[in-house]
């Protein structure tokens, strides 16, 4: 037996004719089993899980790679290529934690018959930013049509532009991951008219009166940017309206009709030569008129006695409300005497801008009308808004109001909110709190607006304290788009900031210091490019900034001092800014208030002492004929309104000379150093 097992075990020996049987999982190499198959050639598989693309979705938490034979992984993070002379590498799979957006990840593996896959990448991108916003957004109308046009963005992932017409306000924006047809309504207040990718629009047959439009660019992954928007007006015609009345024949006609308002249901009763005549106005255009009157131009064959007002030098029978809207309809009597034959009654509809003040230990806000001139010189004050600054406290005030679109006022408070007025109503609409603490802690400083969006700074701390600055951007419906903490501060009381013509940068005052905001990015711009520090622009006040304005389109910003009677014109370089230090010409040492920049690009300046002039072309403050302590300006209707210290007197002041024209009484006092015109 021993032989013969001897003898089996030879023929099964090598070189001895026998062949070798290898078990599962191996291969017969030659005489020997091994665990690959030898003459395997294609190198392996490898399969990302999830697998890398750019998309909305968030970056997922871990990847897994894995392959379809035994083998041995090489994985690199860094944007570097796999070595595999480095290390053994990995048996598959692998998984790699803590991914991050943007994140490369290069691999390659190499199974057990040592073959080798090519060098793979894989990114994994999670993109919900849209591209900037378009630019140069024009709106042109001719006739009854408009033409919108505008620059799209050069970012490489642009895809087209959604085209809004605005009714009202841009109280939304598109939705990103969402797609839109033309001839939808995104809200009531926007209709969608074009989606795509070029750059024009025109909207055709509109109704004469104000136009405005909203533009928001889009990504391949429908990510939408911020909105542009811009405004014009449709020729609203000649607002004037002529009536004849024939007396003979008790008939009442119109000659001469306005397009933009309808009078089909104005009637006439006359009696013994007096004519009652009941105008009836429907605005049948697309705008908001404020402080509407009907001015009587000429009549002829009868006479209009009032002891009315005058406004643009003429007798006017007032329509109220405070904002005639469209659609809206007015009746109002207007009598004439002295009528005989056929007479003839030219009228205007006149409009004029409300200026809006606080009242009440700044706790209210009031309208002005800036186009009524009083016989004593009084104002023609609409119902206030009876605000719900006091706060929980009691202590709180109300800071410079906002008007928004066509009719809304937005009342920003010192306890963290903001009302929002409707000027058509005279009806409180909402109110939104903005505060970063609850309670009276947060004090809303300023509210400013650009084209489409509204900014809101907000300090930490109540009125007389010292807090931490927000810059809070909002829609038109006062809903956060942004938000960017400073490590600025700012001291008791309140300061004016400014935006720039372009809307692109805010200028806050904070101490002695200003700093500046990229609107878009909603970041701190650095004023001095290349250096380490994020740096500010730094005045020589001894004392802090109290308001400043932008001037020379945006090119320049000029501050002034709360006290010691100084101000600086700031240009921007380059490099940085050039100061040029200025003090009140008069000598005084006292209060800057306020600031406000001329039709004609000079920069008027409210001190204690009296009324200064920045002239940019000369780099001087000069003095002008206004002396009183001025601590308000605003102008309305080509005019400088100043309010003085007094806080119950504004005057109308000649702006090439300072003097006075008219000294307004106001029938309140008006407190926190700020008038406002209630239009943009």
């Amino acid at each position: 037996m021993r032989a013969i097992a001897i003898a089996l075990l030879a023929l099964l020996a090598p070189g001895c004719g026998g062949k070798v049987e290898c078990g599962e999982g191996t291969f017969r190499d030659g005489d020997n089993c091994i665990g690959f198959d030898p003459d395997d050639e294609a190198p392996p598989v490898v399969t990302l899980t999830p697998p890398a693309q750019r998309s909305r979705e968030p970056i997922p938490t871990a990847v897994a790679l894995t392959t379809d034979e035994l083998s041995q992984l090489y994985v690199t993070t860094d944007g570097s290529d796999p070595d595999p002379t480095a290390g053994p590498g990995e048996p598959s799979p692998v998984t790699i934690v803590e991914i991050t957006n943007g994140m490369t990840l290069k691999y390659l593996a190499i199974d057990r018959a040592g073959n080798q896959s090519a060098i793979e990448s894989a990114t994994y991108i999670s993109d919900v930013t849209g591209p900037g916003k378009v630019k140069d957004l024009v709106v042109t109308p001719a006739g009854s049509d408009v033409t919108i046009t505008w620059t799209n963005p050069i970012d490489q992932d642009f895809a087209g532009t959604v085209v809004a017409r605005v009714v009202d306000v841009i109280d939304a924006s598109p939705e990103s991951g969402q797609t839109y047809t033309a001839a939808t309504d995104l809200t009531p207040s926007l209709q969608i008219l074009q989606v795509g990718s070029g750059t024009q629009f025109i909207d055709t047959a509109r109704p004469p009166g104000r136009v405005r439009y909203a533009v928001w660019a889009f990504d391949d992954l429908t990510n939408y940017g911020p909105p542009s928007a811009a405004r014009s007006e449709i020729a609203l015609g000649n607002l004037e309206i002529e009536f004849q009345f024939d007396v003979p024949n008790n008939a009442l006609t119109v000659v001469t009709p306005s397009v933009a308002f309808d009078t089909t249901g104005t009637t006439a009763q006359f009696s013994a030569g007096t004519l009652t005549l009941a105008l009836q106005l429907q605005n049948i255009s697309t705008s908001h008129f404020q402080n509407p009157k009907a001015l009587v131009v000429s009549t002829s064959s009868a006479s209009f006695a009032t002891t009315n007002p005058t406004a643009d030098g003429l007798s006017f029978v007032d329509l109220g409300p405070a904002t005639f809207a469209p659609n809206a309809t007015i009746t109002r009597n207007l009598v004439f005497t002295g009528v005989s034959g056929v007479a003839t009654f030219r009228l205007r509809l006149g409009h004029h801008a409300s200026i809006i003040a606080s009242r009440n230990r700044s706790r209210d806000v009031a309208f002005i009308d800036s186009g009524a001139v009083f016989l004593n010189n009084s104002v023609r004050e609409t119902p206030k808004f009876n605000t719900l600054a006091s706060g929980p406290n009691n202590q709180g005030k109300v800071r410079p109001a906002l008007f928004t679109g066509e009719h809304f006022v937005d009342v920003p408070t010192t306890h963290g909110t903001i009302e929002r007025w409707d000027m058509v109503t005279q009806t409180r609409v909402f109110g939104t709190d903005v505060g970063v603490q609850n309670g009276d802690r947060t004090n809303v400083q300023a509210l400013l607006a650009d084209s489409a969006n509204i900014y809101c700074l907000t300090k930490v701390g109540k009125t007389r304290d010292t807090g931490r600055l927000t810059v809070i951007r909002l829609d038109e419906n006062l809903r956060e788009t942004g938000r960017l903490d400073l490590s600025a501060v700012d001291a008791q009381g309140f300061t004016h900031p400014a935006l720039s013509p372009d809307g692109s940068t805010l200028a806050i005052p904070s101490g002695s210091s200003i700093v500046l905001v990229d609107t878009e990015s909603m970041t701190q711009r650095d004023v001095v490019p290349g250096t380490p520090d994020l740096d500010v622009i730094q005045t020589a006040f001894l004392d802090r900034v109290r308001a400043v304005t932008f001037f020379d389109n945006g090119n320049g910003l000029f501050a002034v001092s709360r006290l010691g009677g100084k101000a600086e014109a700031i240009r921007f370089t380059d490099n940085g800014t050039t100061n040029v230090e200025l003090s009140d010409p008069s000598g005084g040492t006292g209060r800057g208030n306020a600031v406000a920049l001329a039709p004609d690009g000079r920069v008027f300046v409210a001190f204690d002492s009296g009324l200064r002039v920045y002239n940019p072309a000369t780099d001087l403050l000069g003095n002008t004929s206004y002396t009183q302590a001025a601590t308000g300006l605003v102008f309305a209707n080509g005019k400088l309104r100043v309010l003085r210290t007094t806080r119950n007197q504004v005057d109308v002041a000649d702006p090439s000379t300072g003097l006075i024209q008219v000294t307004n009484t106001l029938p309140f006092g008006a407190f926190g150093h700020w008038l406002v015109l209630a239009s943009r």
